[in-house]
């Protein structure tokens, strides 16, 4: 294996590594290390080739090739990696590699610097690649990224295209919050509120900080460079959509709340209406009374005039239980956006302050319609109590009477 490999290299002292990732050892080794050679003669030549010699003095003389394959490989310095690495341009590292200038074998648990760099390069690469509307690849080896830029009235729909060659300079550049990328194209995120309006955001500022690169530049380093800005760039423009989203939300809540409202409103009063139907009928019953001769006759269609009143003051007030519950409801839908409406634009701020005061006026017009039903409805028991006041004259003898009576005790 690739560790063994390593291990032995670094016990004989890390030798020189010629360009073809060869090297040699003269000199005494223990008998751990001998038994490491050995080991590593054995195994296939997928993981370099290890030849040990004795000489007569009691050293040893041992010839490393280094395995430069997919089960291993290895890389003079950095810049050796980024040339000779073209899975990097997809975001690929290789899996099994050591790095000679910095001793750094990928089953190390310590990375230095140089290393974090590289992954941290290659995994934005690899979100880019996941993030881009579509990508194009030639013969394998090169990656070109395409972002697309949002078409509106006044623009012609435009793309970015970004070809992705890795060189050291890009190296050079912090590439911070990389994990907004990932939770950006994390599959498990593809469910959830407004990922799309963030995708096509991020896209978006990708693709317009590209347009802004010179012919010259390299398109991943220039990316890398402006990694701060494109992320300063999402974030207004998504807060912008989604300041805009509110808005429409809030215009979309007023319009069907007051729809609502005035349907149920108009339907309350409707029944109103209805039952009013029977306040004329009443009136027409009043004037009806002079013909009635019986006393007994009279005095039923009274109290017919009497049961009325009772039965229309009740349906009013359950009526009026439904309206007061209606208003309260609607005041409760509108109370959180009076409460926030500083915080929304002034054209909006106007919309609000104006369904507020209709709101209010709504309010007082509604108290003024149930006082004048109310009082419409004594009018059957008032009507009665004139037509015995005429037709029993009495009456007025007998009240004196008892008022005369009870004068001393009040």
């Amino acid at each position: 294996m690739l560790s063994d490999v390593i291990a032995l290299y670094r016990a004989l002292g890390r030798p020189q590594l010629t360009q073809d990732y060869s090297c040699s050892f003269a000199g005494a080794i223990n008998a751990a290390t001998v038994e490491l050679a050995n080991r590593c003669q054995r195994m296939g030549a997928a993981f370099g080739r290890v030849e040990l010699e004795d000489d007569d003095d009691g050293t040893v003389r041992i010839e490393i090739q280094m395995p430069t394959n997919e089960q291993g490989r290895v890389y003079l310095s950095l810049s050796n990696l980024l040339r000779q690495t073209p899975s990097l341009a997809f975001g690929k590292l290789p899996v099994h590699y050591y790095m000679a200038d910095l001793d750094y074998c990928s089953t190390d648990e310590v990375k230095p610097e140089g290393i974090v760099k590289v992954e941290r390069l290659a995994k934005f690469i690899e979100l880019l690649s996941k993030l881009a509307d579509d990508r194009v690849e030639f013969s394998g080896r090169s990656n070109r990224l395409l972002f697309i830029l949002p078409t509106d009235t006044t623009k012609v729909r435009k793309t970015a295209l970004a070809e992705i060659k890795v060189e050291e300079k890009a190296l050079e550049f912090d590439l911070l919050h990389l994990q907004l990328l990932e939770q950006l194209v994390a599959d498990e995120n593809s469910n959830k509120l407004h990922v799309e309006e963030r995708l096509l955001t991020m896209r978006s500022a990708i693709a317009d900080t590209l347009a802004s690169a010179s012919t010259e530049s390299n398109d991943l380093t220039f990316l890398c460079e402006n990694w701060r800005i494109i992320q300063q760039k999402y974030r207004a423009n998504f807060q912008a959509y989604i300041q805009n989203f509110a808005f429409d939300d809030v215009r979309k809540k007023i319009i069907d709340s007051e729809l609502e409202y005035a349907s149920k409103l108009t339907g309350a009063f409707g029944d109103v209406a209805g039952k009013l139907l029977a306040l004329p009928a009443s009136l027409l019953a009043i004037s009806a009374l002079d013909a009635l001769k019986e006393d007994s006759t009279f005095l039923l269609g009274c109290a017919g005039l009497f049961l009325v009143t009772i039965v229309l003051r009740y349906v009013l007030k359950n009526i009026r239980y439904q309206i007061d519950r209606l208003q309260s409801g609607f005041e409760f839908v509108f109370s959180p956006l009076f409460d926030k409406s500083k915080t929304y634009p002034s054209k909006l701020q106007g919309v609000l302050v104006e369904r507020k005061a209709t709101l209010e006026r709504q309010a007082r017009l509604t108290k003024v319609t149930f006082w004048a039903f109310s009082a419409l409805t004594f009018a059957p028991t008032l009507g009665a109590i004139w037509k015995i006041w005429v037709r029993y004259p009495q009456l007025a003898i007998w009240l004196k009477a008892m008022l005369t009576h009870l004068r001393p005790f009040i």
